[in-house]
């Protein structure tokens, strides 16, 4: 189940909610105030099988991160 992130429009409060993708784009309640909040953009890390993090995947940017060695090219 994915991990969103918001923040209170009043009091800047940020949490993290785990909801299913159907729920997601219900308007979420700061659980410190009860006003609205706004979803986040979050960035992510992802793990292969050996707990090694993978960062830099390529995106939107270009950037190949740590897959771009010398000598090789795009």
């Amino acid at each position: 189940m994915p991990l969103y992130e918001y923040l209170c429009n009043d009091c800047d409060h940020r949490f993290e909610k785990r909801m299913s993708f159907e729920v997601a784009s219900e308007p979420q309640d700061c659980p410190k105030c009860g006003s609205e909040t706004k979803k986040l953009i979050s960035h992510f890390s992802a793990f292969n099988s050996l707990g090694s993090s993978i960062r830099g995947i390529k995106g939107a940017s270009g950037n190949a991160g740590p897959y771009n060695r010398p000598g090789t090219y795009e």
